[in-house]
């Protein structure tokens, strides 16, 4: 499956295609152009916002002959708001719990969650399953239970802005798309197995906005956003020095290669003569803007969690025991020092870890492998996972699409299946003798491709379902 996903940041809008074999994904082409009609992670003119991802599309299928199956769109966590939704469902004793008994606890989760009516989910997150007196469930499918009970995150997003976002899309000629928030992304990419179980606050800091989420029993519990980002400290080194934006940017981002006490030079606006300066003085300039943006991350962290839990026994979901930080704003240089006090002593991250499923970039380019411990890149690989089914075990997607965790096995299974009947068609023709041998694998061979059938079509829609079933009957009839 080729995916293309595009990141839609306010700096820059960043475009990924990629290939999944079932096990690895592995990284085709990527590609950015300079972010136009979007501002603090908001839209503000449609037709530039669309004539940029048309551009940075271009560039990324540039001598690129391939077929794009899907694509994955990032919404910022500026759009988007979380809820708190929570569901009981009664089942008929001793029966085994399906998929679609989760579905309906997710579709009640929602509609507890008391959306605004202007308001649409786009995700509807379950992180504390329940079954029976039992509330330390990972998987409740296939557990017989005579009640379920589950609780979760609810990300809406307003129908005005959602349909902003598909007026772009569509006038960028993208169809056959999935909208997932940007923070949930980078989750995915970000995070590791002991983050999962002992819950991690990852904050990602881009140009204007600062997306942020508490990860915690295995699914992201929260949501919320703050408009500050590295721009600002660009501004502010701007106006010490009386310079432009881009001077600004590019002393902010050298400001570690230099010593101390050495003396920075530089040209202000509108003139030749040289300038000098202490790095000293504006090292202090860009520590105050940072201080005060942790500051204000801390206090809408509390503030999200006093208004999704008021109930101090629903408030312990939001425990975490370290502290990530990602994205381009957190490149100027190490903040661990800084940041630890503020966050109440716990472990601060700055360094990315490359994720195991992607395979190595074949590239004669040195630098191209970086990407994968680039916090400006964790969005959109985490995207490419998303859209390979690479999230959480369920999800109630945009549209009430329910999404189930990808595993290898799942996909491996048609492998086999598809090959035996290649080879036994090809010894069919050969030789009519073994036709006695291909009927006596029929019916285990169509009753295992069934099986698909359960597990695919809520995650794929109807159209997978359709399609596999008038497969089945060829076979059928081919038998």
């Amino acid at each position: 499956m080729n995916i293309l996903a595009v990141d839609l940041g306010s700096n820059e809008i960043k475009v990924a295609i990629s290939s999944f074999d079932g096990v690895n994904i592995e990284i085709i082409k990527i590609a950015s152009v300079k972010s136009c009609g979007i501002k603090s992670g908001k839209i503000t003119s449609i037709e530039d916002a669309s004539d940029a991802v048309k551009q940075a599309i271009a560039k990324a299928k540039e001598k690129l002959s391939i077929k794009i199956d899907k694509f994955v769109i990032s919404v910022s966590n500026a759009y988007t708001e979380s809820f708190y939704g929570n569901s009981e469902l009664m089942l008929e004793k001793g029966a085994q719990i399906s998929i679609n008994d989760i579905t309906r606890a997710l579709e009640n989760a929602k509609s507890t969650a008391n959306l605004p009516k202007d308001y649409t989910a786009i995700h509807v997150l379950p992180y504390k399953f329940r079954v029976n007196n039992n509330d330390t469930v990972d998987d409740p499918l296939g557990m017989c239970a005579s009640k379920i009970q589950l609780e979760a995150n609810v990300i809406a997003i307003n129908i005005d802005d959602l349909n902003n976002i598909k007026r772009i899309l569509e006038l960028a000629q993208i169809s056959n798309y999935e909208l997932v928030s940007s923070i949930y992304a980078n989750c995915l990419y970000c995070l590791g197995k002991n983050d999962l179980e002992n819950g991690v606050l990852i904050i990602d800091g881009g140009a204007l906005v600062c997306d942020i989420g508490i990860y915690s029993k295995n699914s992201l519990v929260l949501s919320t956003a703050i408009p500050i980002g590295s721009m600002h400290v660009s501004k502010d080194v701007a106006s010490l020095l009386n310079s432009n934006l881009d001077s600004a940017d590019k002393i902010k981002t050298q400001i570690t290669k230099y010593d101390k006490d050495a003396i920075l030079e530089y040209t202000p606006d509108s003139t030749c003569v040289v300038e000098r300066t202490s790095v000293e003085v504006v090292k202090k300039c860009i520590d105050m803007r940072i201080k005060e943006s942790l500051d204000l991350i801390a206090a809408a962290v509390q503030k999200q969690i006093y208004k999704l839990f008021t109930d101090k026994q629903e408030e312990s979901i939001c425990t975490y025991s370290s502290v990530l930080f990602t994205g381009g704003y957190f490149k100027i240089y190490d903040i661990s020092e800084m940041a630890y006090p503020i966050f109440g002593n716990k472990p601060i991250r700055t360094k990315i870890a490359k994720n195991k499923v992607f395979l190595d970039i074949n590239s004669n380019d040195e630098d191209a492998n970086k990407i994968f411990t680039n916090p400006e890149f964790t969005c959109i690989l985490g995207l490419l996972m998303y859209a390979n089914g690479l999230h959480t075990n369920y999800e109630l997607a945009l549209g009430d699409k329910i999404k189930i965790k990808h595993k290898a096995k799942d996909y491996n299974t048609i492998k086999p299946f598809a090959n035996n009947i290649e080879k036994n068609v090809s010894e069919n023709t050969e030789k009519k003798s073994n036709t006695a041998d291909i009927a006596t694998n029929k019916q285990e061979l169509i009753n295992e491709m069934r099986l698909e059938v359960v597990q695919k079509e809520h995650s794929d829609g109807g159209f997978f379902k359709t399609t596999w079933n008038k497969f089945i009957g060829f076979l059928e009839k081919f038998f």
